[in-house]
């Protein structure tokens, strides 16, 4: 797909004035940080090589705080794996918070109805009371084909972008 390619029109590097103007597109993720990216060029369009935070068998983990995104990359082939956006999720809080969106409106003052009108029933919904530092708080995250989305106290702390569901 060219959508980037096009929403670009040969920029190299991101604007933070024009940070909101990129959507998050399900199954795709946002703008040249997208799912099957190379990290190179991800750390390239970002301006930065983000933090290394965990490592496993399979993936690892990289903060890019300022962009208040994590992104998980495949060990072997360093492509992106996963996209998380986060705005204050439980143990997030080191994360700058941008005005992102999705590309069918859904932003951080959405709620679950909201996801739920743009995006249907989930195909999975996980809900617990285990959240936030005192472990009380009431979350759900709502998972769909490409995209998942994550509440705790009914605002909207974390959106997803994976492959598959």
């Amino acid at each position: 797909m060219n959508y980037f390619k096009k929403l670009f029109q040969g920029k190299d590097e991101l604007n933070y004035s024009d940070f909101s103007k990129f959507p998050i597109i399900q199954g795709e993720g946002w703008s040249k940080v997208r799912l099957l990216a190379l990290k190179k060029n991800v750390d390239a369009f970002l301006g930065e090589e983000g933090n290394l935070t965990n490592k496993y068998k399979e993936v690892y983990f990289v903060d890019y705080i300022k962009f208040g995104l994590e992104v998980s990359y495949r060990n072997k082939s360093n492509q992106v794996q996963a996209i998380f956006f986060y705005n204050n999720d439980d143990d997030s809080e080191r994360f700058s918070i941008y005005p992102i969106k999705t590309e069918k409106n859904i932003d951080w003052h959405s709620s679950e109805t909201d996801v739920e009108k743009s995006y249907g029933l989930p195909l999975k919904k996980f809900t617990g009371n285990n959240a936030g530092k005192e472990k009380n708080i009431a979350w759900i995250r709502m998972v769909y084909k490409g995209i998942d989305f994550r509440f705790m106290a009914g605002k909207m702390v974390r959106i997803g972008i994976t492959i598959g569901c």
